[in-house]
């Protein structure tokens, strides 16, 4: 059976079309004390919110919701069964439809769609549905400009399912707000698409580090190649920082000369060593040490650098870990790179080359 879903507790379930509510204003605020009738378990798709661009706003609040830490481990899930982990996933494999456009040539088609035309063609359209639609999509747009990037939108493009049951399927599209987003409805009838073994839009929720590995590369790179990318889309930022291995990088600052020079590599002796160690042991908790850290200076292109090795426990099995501090006179950074054992012949090699990446704006 069908539930409403309402901003407020109170009421009947029996309403039909529209009624008046009694909260207002609609905003972010007020929309995250929603409660699904069904849970977060729920398998039916969320629909029944006041806005044309409602999608683009329950795809960004189902990363969020995926990143949250679970209240009981504190740890975040990416993988999961609930409503919020089938959208991302029925996001992701959108994502990776257009990252495999030429594969599916013939089964999928995309079609533009520029706001500053077809917006202008349907408040000229003779059919006051369409004036009305114009009408709102405007004011939307203009409302909710920062807060889905619609500011910043040239285009959206419809991903189009050519085989299936109407004459015009939209899969899903790109989106300003989180990249791409997925459609709420029944997509059981696209089953000639693949990835791998995986079928885009099934019951087999995918995560991002469980894809195919190019396709997370593109995804990093796409981050990357976007200025401010995490401000324009938190949502995405948060949970690719989640995703595979991470990289942390912190700077502290100092009084001039009370740390090395970057090209000084002084003797390590007991105190260092036990300095060191502390600061690992402060980095894994609450998890416990696989190989406790062995350390040694390395050199990058006259920067010197203390590395620290070693391997501590996961949610997900054993994680491999690099410790890294560099100084600089009256500055210093740490590194640390951590990823899965079992991920190694992905990372390994990307994430060992990190630090040779690493220049100081002005060394000292």
């Amino acid at each position: 059976m069908s539930k409403i879903f309402r901003l407020y507790k109170e009421g009947t379930s029996t309403y039909e079309d529209w009624n008046n509510s009694p909260v207002f204003p609609y905003n972010s605020a007020s929309r995250d004390t929603i409660e699904d009738p069904d849970g977060a378990s729920a398998r039916h798709e969320i629909t029944s919110i006041p806005s044309p661009f409602a999608r683009i706003d329950l795809i960004k609040t189902a990363f969020k919701e995926v990143c949250k830490p679970n209240k009981r481990t504190q740890k975040v899930e990416l993988d999961g069964k609930t409503i919020f982990h089938k959208m991302v996933s029925d996001t992701l494999d959108v994502a990776e439809i257009f990252f495999n456009l030429d594969k599916y040539t013939g089964k999928v088609e995309v079609i533009k769609w520029d706001p500053s035309l077809m917006l202008a063609e349907l408040e000229q359209s003779s059919i006051a549905g369409h004036r009305y639609l114009a009408d709102a999509l405007r004011k939307y747009m203009s409302s909710d400009s920062k807060t889905y990037n619609f500011d910043r939108l040239k285009n959206i493009y419809l991903l189009n399912y050519i085989e299936g049951p109407d004459e015009l399927n939209i899969i899903g599209a790109t989106s300003p707000a989180t990249l791409f987003f997925s459609n709420a409805n029944d997509l059981s009838y696209v089953n000639d698409i693949f990835f791998g073994e995986d079928r885009p839009f099934d019951s087999e929720y995918q995560p991002l580090y469980k894809r195919d590995f190019e396709f997370v590369k593109y995804l990093f790179a796409l981050r990357k190649s976007i200025p401010n990318f995490a401000g324009l889309f938190p949502e995405v930022e948060t949970y690719i920082n989640n995703t595979y291995a991470r990289v942390l990088i912190q700077h502290y600052s100092f009084s001039p000369g009370e740390v090395e020079h970057h090209y000084e590599s002084p003797g390590l002796v007991a105190e260092d060593y036990r300095n060191l160690k502390e600061m690992v042991d402060d980095e894994i908790k609450p998890y416990t040490y696989i190989d406790t850290p062995t350390w040694h200076w390395i050199d990058i292109d006259g920067i010197k650098a203390i590395e620290g090795d070693y391997r501590r426990n996961g949610e997900d099995g054993p994680v491999k870990c690099k410790f890294y501090l560099l100084s600089n006179y009256n500055e210093m950074v740490k590194i640390i790179v951590t990823y899965r054992e079992k991920d190694g012949d992905y990372w390994e090699s990307d994430l060992n080359n990190i630090i040779r990446t690493f220049k100081w704006t002005s060394p000292r």
